[in-house]
């Protein structure tokens, strides 16, 4: 009876098994995927098309396909021409082309009906045949990374469904007046190109929820920015903007504004009615004041303000008490405002690179500091100051010409959590360091 029941059972196991794996072999064919790689320093022969062809003839189901890499010698049109094989994918969705050898994209490419994305990466062309975007209505995502195109024309009332367009290291010399008629347009990207405005069309994007012009040559921002009420990520660093237009406080979902590396010596009023903003960068430019009642910045959880020209430390940011992050670091302050700021969320604070030559009693109000970091300040004495804050892990205080430790150094242990302690290029003795060391047995201290 035992070898009966086990006969039975390897029969009824054996047709469940390979209808299993039938099953799966059909879904992956469903979703297959090619990559035609090159070897290293590949050149696009006649026999490497024709192993092309095959390839594309064999998975004519394929619903993505990476071409590439390039850096390849043929001639421009016997590359189209067997390019052009690639109209036999006509269940294509992902098209990436890395590294395309010719300066003009084959208007075989608009035979991709169920086209849904289109990157071309670091790749030779120059143009793309306006023809090209006529029948690729799906399309959702238009990513140029790395490519010298110098103009783009896109037939918009053929692309309904575009969502995100990314234009990265292009040698586009103005932002095309095609991007702002796409007004189902979500995500716009454009990085690193020679265009010196941004048009006022912009505010036609109504539907964007992130836009970042940055690398650019861009001196102002338009006013009309103001009807992107739908924006929650603004990036417009390393540009040559000065100011900001009045309207950019009516961008009432912004939660992240990045202005890093730019020239803004004044940021109007109108800032603090950005109540949902979370993140606010402004590292690298010339402020050295902020506007008044920065309070209602209710949101606010993280302000960098590095590589400024502030001389002390802004009362305005005893405000924001949402803060959990604070960068003043490489500024001119040499001292600590005196009065209690009243910041019971604030983590981290960095204040290295800067001129403080002491730290006020006050500052032992940062109960909820976990990092603190001083390095590279004019402090004379170790500052006793933190031994306060309870909740320290981190505490950095390299580059400072201490002379003494102060006389409850032992009050050190009450630093019961702190993990690590950077005393690098400091003026104290060995002995005297290795005294800190004694005292924190469970911290990793350096000098």
């Amino acid at each position: 009876m035992k070898n009966t029941t086990h006969h039975s059972m390897k029969i009824t196991i054996k047709p469940c098994l390979t209808i299993c794996l039938i099953l799966w072999a059909m879904l992956l064919k469903s979703q297959e995927t090619i990559s035609f790689e090159a070897p290293q320093k590949p050149r696009y022969t006649n026999s490497y098309f024709k192993n092309l062809r095959e390839a594309i003839k064999e998975h004519p189901g394929t619903k993505r396909i990476r071409i590439g890499p390039g850096n390849l010698k043929s001639d421009e049109n016997n590359f189209n021409e067997k390019f052009d094989s690639i109209c036999l994918l006509s269940k294509l969705e992902i098209l990436t082309l890395f590294k395309h050898p010719v300066s003009e994209l084959s208007e075989a490419l608009g035979c991709l009906k169920n086209l849904e994305e289109l990157y071309l990466n670091r790749s030779n062309i120059t143009s793309i045949p306006e023809s090209i975007f006529d029948s690729l209505s799906l399309l959702k995502r238009l990513s140029i990374r790395a490519t010298p195109i110098t103009d783009l024309n896109l037939n918009t009332n053929e692309l309904p469904n575009l969502r995100h367009i990314s234009l990265v290291g292009t040698k586009l010399p103005k932002m095309p007046v095609d991007l702002f008629e796409c007004t189902a347009l979500q995500r716009l990207t454009f990085v690193t190109a020679p265009v010196s405005y941004i048009p006022e069309e912009i505010g036609n994007l109504t539907k964007l929820t992130s836009l970042s012009i940055s690398e650019t040559q861009v001196i102002e921002v338009p006013k009309n920015i103001a009807q992107l009420s739908s924006l929650n990520d603004l990036y417009l660093m390393s540009n040559k903007i000065s100011e900001l237009p009045d309207e950019i406080g009516r961008l009432k979902n912004l939660t992240l504004f990045d202005l890093a590396r730019n020239n803004i010596e004044k940021l109007p009023d109108s800032i603090i009615h950005l109540s949902n903003l979370v993140i606010l960068n402004l590292k690298d430019n010339n402020l050295s004041t902020l506007p008044k009642n920065m309070g209602a910045l209710t949101s606010l959880r993280r302000i960098v303000l590095a590589g400024n020209d502030f001389k002390k430390i802004p009362v305005e940011l005893g405000e924001i008490d949402s803060l959990y992050l604070i960068d003043l670091s490489h500024n001119a302050i040499s001292e600590l405002p005196s009065t209690s700021f009243n910041l019971p969320n604030l983590k981290e604070l960095k204040l290295q690179n800067n001129q403080i030559v002491y730290l006020p009693d006050q500052f032992s109000v940062f109960k909820s500091l976990k990092y603190l970091n001083l390095s590279r300040n004019q402090l004379t004495e170790f500052p006793s100051q933190v031994f306060d804050l309870e909740q320290l892990e981190e505490l950095y205080l390299s580059g400072n010409p201490f002379s003494k430790l102060p006389e409850n150094i032992e009050d050190i242990t009450k630093l019961k959590k702190l993990k690590r302690l950077k005393l690098y290029k400091t003026t104290l003795s060995e002995e005297q360091l290795n005294k800190i060391k004694e005292l924190l047995p469970n911290t990793k201290v350096w000098f």
